[in-house]
């Protein structure tokens, strides 16, 4: 089976991309390198430098063939979105909707999409679950929530099959630290080198954390399963930045110890899904906890001999 990833160059791309290849598919990947990296790609899958609003998608998925097309790419930054607006639009409901276009003029089968926690905005109650009232507070979230939408249109009028999956906060090894995948790895790079991790109120707020292997996993469970249906994608257990900040400092055994700043204006304090639909439906299951995750994480880190600089500063969703 030929399979297109859109953003395969990307943190939670290059997991995906070689999740496909593992399988015995063919994976082919479209991605305009504006945070992706060349060096993510595996060298079995075709490459094309492309930005999802240009109108070569469809002239690459006529050329391609793809059956199943796995739509990563997209604008990821909250904060950008609320200053630039315009562009988060214009990559998230333009760029996706040029993709579902190009799909339904090549016949593709399927689409899975990675939509997002912030479509939920704040929790009227924890765990989350699919039937949660949808109130985005961001751009952002507003944006990937269109994308849903157009999405279930195109399924109703063209036929076109999708699975929709609703992230946690994903974190694994990420070189390119923007976005979901740059949380953990500060942190880690603090500790490690006895830096103090600045953490913005008191540390209580909870998140769920979900490693990004197994959100590939996930989505390649949907290539033949869970058509027409929307699923949260994390592990269901709430992790406080304080207990986070704890097992960092047990992998690595550092002693800093973080700096605490004000809570930002729109923050939500807790945040964490009811994953027994997808655990149910696609008989997914996560296979990291947070200590595993971790551990693999630092593993990758100490192996590529990488390590991330910048400021020690988080950024959870």
């Amino acid at each position: 089976m030929k399979v297109m990833i859109t953003g395969g160059a990307g943190f939670i791309g290059r997991y995906v991309v070689n999740n496909v290849i593992s399988k015995g598919h063919t994976a082919v990947v479209v991605d305009n390198l504006s945070t992706g990296e060349l060096y993510n790609i595996n060298n079995k899958a075709v490459f094309y430098e492309l930005d999802i609003r240009d109108n070569g998608l469809q002239k690459i998925m006529h050329q391609e063939k793809p059956e199943v097309l796995i739509h990563l790419a997209a604008q990821i930054s909250v904060n950008k979105s609320m200053e630039q607006p315009i562009m988060d639009a214009e990559v998230n409901i333009t760029g996706t909707i040029n993709t579902l276009n190009s799909c339904v003029k090549e016949k593709v089968r399927k689409v899975i999409y990675t939509s997002s926690a912030a479509v939920y905005g704040n929790p009227v109650y924890l765990g989350i679950d699919e039937n949660h009232p949808l109130n985005p507070i961001s751009c952002y979230g507003l944006s990937k929530l269109a994308g849903e939408e157009y999405i279930r249109l195109y399924s109703e009028h063209y036929g076109l099959k999708y699975t929709i999956f609703r992230l946690a906060n994903v974190y694994g090894y990420c070189r390119n630290k923007t976005g979901e995948g740059g949380v953990v790895y500060k942190f880690l790079d603090c500790m490690t080198d006895q830096k103090e991790p600045v953490v913005f109120g008191d540390g209580k707020q909870t998140r769920d954390f979900v490693y990004v292997d197994d959100v590939a996993a996930a989505c390649i469970k949907a290539v033949d399963s869970g058509d027409n249906d929307i699923f949260n994608l994390g592990t269901g257990t709430a992790t406080s930045i304080n207990e986070l900040i704890d097992v960092i400092r047990f992998k690595t055994g550092s002693r800093a110890v973080p700096k605490k700043n004000g809570l930002r204006t729109g923050d939500i304090m807790h945040s964490y899904f009811n994953n027994s639909k997808i655990t149910g439906t696609l008989g997914w299951k996560p296979k990291y906890d947070l200590q595993k995750g971790i551990g693999e994480t630092l593993t990758f880190i100490n192996n590529s001999g990488d390590s991330p600089k910048g400021r020690c500063i988080q950024n959870y969703c």
